[in-house]
């Protein structure tokens, strides 16, 4: 039964990255998971060349102020070690053409160091979910660092 499970497991962890990060994505995907039985949750990262200004760039790419939530966002920003201080956002949208209200975070940062912006986000319909994994998220969020060899 163990091995039959370890299948089951590897082809969900399988499937999941096929269908968040296919061939030729640019980004980066992370399979959150408290359980081994756990539905993973996807969270993305990618990073691009800086533009605009710092503070109007962090709540575009957080999406701050995107019309399409159902209320304000909750914004706040967060602390680094790497990238130093950025923005998150959590916010809850309607999914399109449909009535499913999904819950999303955000985080952005600008690294003036390599003239990046970077950003993490993910989004489930399944809310207790994001709440679930919002401190293994955001302690993600604070690890991630740019590598330039």
């Amino acid at each position: 039964m163990k091995r039959r499970l370890c299948f089951t497991i590897a082809g969900t962890l399988v499937h999941c990255a096929e269908a968040f990060s296919p061939p030729g994505s640019d980004h980066w995907l992370f399979l959150h998971r408290d359980q081994p039985t756990d539905m993973p949750l996807p969270v993305c990262a990618a990073i691009g060349p800086a533009s605009g200004p710092s503070e109007e760039t962090l709540r575009a790419l957080t999406l701050a102020d995107a019309p399409q939530a159902v209320e304000p966002p909750i914004v706040k920003r967060f602390k680094s070690a790497y990238l130093g201080e950025g923005l998150t956002t959590c916010r809850y949208v309607t999914e399109e053409n449909s009535s499913r209200l999904l819950a999303c975070a955000r985080y952005a940062w600008r690294v003036e160091e390599y003239g990046a912006d970077g950003i993490l986000w993910t989004a489930t319909d399944d809310i207790a979910r994001i709440l679930q994994a919002a401190e293994d998220i955001a302690d993600l969020a604070r690890s991630l660092t740019i590598f330039n060899p």
